[in-house]
């Protein structure tokens, strides 16, 4: 095989990968048992990551207030 033959035949199998991925949309079903560990999860590593970048940007506001100041 060439390499424009390889080249198409990946093609054909990333689409036919995604025609097949597109049952599992169909078939979502919103608020299972198996979303809301997931979505509880990520908010387990999410929000300390978040709280503390909010914080930091707080001080650092707070910092650029006071040296203005001097």
């Amino acid at each position: 095989m060439s390499d424009l033959d390889h080249t198409h035949h990946d093609k054909k199998l990333a689409v036919d990968h995604i025609e097949q991925g597109d049952d599992d949309i169909i078939d979502y079903v919103p608020g299972t048992d198996e979303e809301r560990a997931l979505v509880r999860k990520m908010d387990r590593r999410l929000f300390p990551i978040l709280w503390f970048m909010y914080i930091f940007n707080y001080i650092d506001r707070t910092n650029i207030g006071v040296s203005r100041r001097e």
